[in-house]
């Protein structure tokens, strides 16, 4: 069902059969698993049976994965790493590769403080030094940006990081979205994405009784606060943070809300204190230079928490390899979920598919993460409840 060929440069025309069932050259395994949030994989073993045994060529090979159904690329990106082994069937290696978006790895940014231009003024200055240190074929071009800037702070900062890390620690951990690399004919796109704009709306439900082999709801409470001490710049006049000469960090006093508050330095939700008790924490609003002003932002940063982060892991059917009425699963998409004895129905969004090159028609999804208010909790137990109930009473 799946063909793999290998070229050995990003640029070259010599591209051979890695893998076809519909000739000798074949593979031991192979996985592909996408992922909205990791950067896309690819791994295979191959034998000594195969041509291209002792050919494939680490960093810069590549390796891409077409689906033999709809002749869509599964996988497209470079071989990383190599592992050679022996048992009683013979020699093998096994190879790990990565989607383009590792070449976001083999660049590194540095110190830089200007004028906030926006999400998309930001990304395209990272990418353009990025384009500087880079070969032309590992060349980026920014695409479409969704994602908004919702700090409004003056000034933007890059830090001494690779470019990766830059983008996730100045983007993503801050307002969210997803990076989504694609390969067109004028070369690589980036696009910074709305988590909601990375995908459609399917029809075919995920459904007990149809399509699910096996399923798993998590939902995880780790970012929950029912406490909030919030903390802003440092106080006028105070030194900033430094380190003593055998190496321990200290730091300064920062703005609390104290002196705008009744003398107290958190706020607090009764409503969640009352059904999940004290989980105090610390947020740091570093470009907050006022009480009162630190005070407005706790106020907001309480009302719009998300308490829980609720996500799936399935395994399923892909119908659509049978019957062309089902929707195939893509990344990005978003499908009902209906699975009584756990959960009521749920739309979530695919978020990672693992494909198996010996069971094509079983995939893994992990399907979330929803995030969940307070109020949208509470319903969605509600909801597990009654279809719980109705369930039971068949």
């Amino acid at each position: 069902m799946y063909k793999v060929y290998y070229r050995s440069r990003f640029d070259s025309n010599d591209e051979q059969v890695l893998h076809d069932l519909e000739t000798t050259q074949t593979l031991v395994e192979g996985t592909i698993t996408q992922s909205l949030d990791k950067i896309p994989t690819f791994e295979f073993n191959i034998s000594m049976d195969n041509d291209l045994y002792d050919v494939l060529d680490p960093i810069n090979g590549i390796v891409r994965v077409v689906n033999g159904m709809d002749n869509e690329i599964e996988f497209e990106g470079r071989i990383l790493q190599p592992t050679a082994s022996m048992n009683r069937n013979g020699f093998t290696k096994s190879f790990v590769c990565e989607g383009y978006l590792s070449y976001l790895h083999d660049s590194a940014q540095t110190y830089a403080k200007f004028g906030n231009n926006g999400v998309k003024g930001y990304l395209t200055r990272v990418i353009s030094e990025h384009n500087k240190q880079v070969e032309p074929h590992k060349q980026i071009k920014v695409g479409n940006v969704t994602v908004s800037d919702t700090d409004n702070y003056p000034h933007s900062y890059i830090d001494y990081e690779s470019t990766f890390d830059t983008l996730r620690s100045f983007l993503k951990e801050r307002f969210g979205g997803v990076f989504v690399m694609r390969n067109t004919p004028s070369g690589l796109v980036l696009d910074y994405l709305k988590i909601e704009d990375a995908g459609d709306h399917g029809k075919s439900p995920i459904a007990l009784g149809q399509n699910i082999k096996t399923a798993r709801r998590n939902v995880n409470f780790d970012q929950l606060i029912t406490r909030l001490v919030p903390v802003g710049n440092t106080v006028e006049g105070q030194k900033q943070d430094e380190s003593t000469p055998d190496g321990q960090k200290t730091t300064s006093e920062r703005i609390t809300i104290a002196s705008v508050n009744g003398g107290r330095n958190y706020l607090e939700d009764s409503d969640l204190i009352r059904h999940f008790g004290i989980r105090q924490k610390i947020v740091m609003f570093d470009h907050t230079k006022t009480a009162s002003e630190l005070l407005r932002k706790a106020r907001e940063f309480m009302k719009r928490q998300e308490i829980a982060m609720a996500s799936w892991d399935i395994e399923t059917v892909e119908m659509y390899l049978i019957d062309k009425n089902f929707d195939k699963y893509k990344i990005g998409n978003f499908h009902p979920i209906i699975n009584p004895p756990i959960s009521g129905i749920e739309e979530l969004q695919i978020v990672e598919k693992q494909i198996r090159f010996s069971q094509p028609q079983s995939v893994r999804l992990t399907i979330g993460s929803q995030i969940q208010t307070f109020s949208s909790y509470q319903a969605h137990s509600r909801k597990s409840s009654e279809a719980y109930k109705n369930f039971m009473g068949r």
